[in-house]
């Protein structure tokens, strides 16, 4: 019989212990929202200074869209399994679809002590594309470059846009 995966808020990372125990520990998941009700009894309770209010909020949200799009990506994994996926693909400008995703990681980047860099050769060409999957996609892989990239010497995410192949129907 196999183990059914238990519940996402549920689920645990094994990690050896100081005494080479092994323990569990709660998710990413689980640590976002425990940051998030942090920040949230401070605010309730009157701890932060005037100073700190804005940082916290700022944080609260940005946190709360996180987990927005994380619940929005569980959803959408869902209905790929059960082959029900719904995109609204629609005609866009590159530039309008960049500005999407600077708008919702800057301030990310920037947290993480790294520099935010857009190019591309033309932010009016058009792509024929779902918006919200393209953001959420493009977001995901900043998400990535900043995990993984924590330590690096170069503290740059660059984002371009390029064409790459030109496609022409005649009749």
């Amino acid at each position: 019989m196999r183990n059914r995966p238990q519940p996402l808020d549920q689920q645990q990372t094994p990690r050896a212990g100081g005494d080479g125990a092994r323990v569990l520990e709660p998710t990413p998941t689980r640590r976002r929202v425990a940051r998030l009700q942090i920040g949230v009894r401070l605010l309730r309770a009157g701890f932060a200074g005037e100073e700190r209010k804005s940082t916290y909020y700022r944080f609260i949200h940005e946190e709360s869209e996180r987990l927005s799009r994380l619940i929005a990506n569980v959803l959408q994994l869902a209905r790929i399994g059960r082959d029900a996926l719904v995109l609204e693909p629609r005609v866009m400008p590159i530039g309008e679809l960049m500005a999407l995703v600077v708008e919702r990681v800057a301030s990310q980047v920037e947290r993480a002590g790294f520099r935010l860099e857009l190019s591309g050769e033309d932010g009016a060409d058009e792509l024929l594309v779902d918006p919200d999957a393209f953001v959420q996609i493009l977001i995901n892989l900043v998400d990535n470059a900043l995990k993984f990239a924590a330590g690096a010497e170069t503290r740059v995410i660059r984002l371009s846009a390029a064409r790459r192949w030109a496609t022409d129907v005649c009749g």
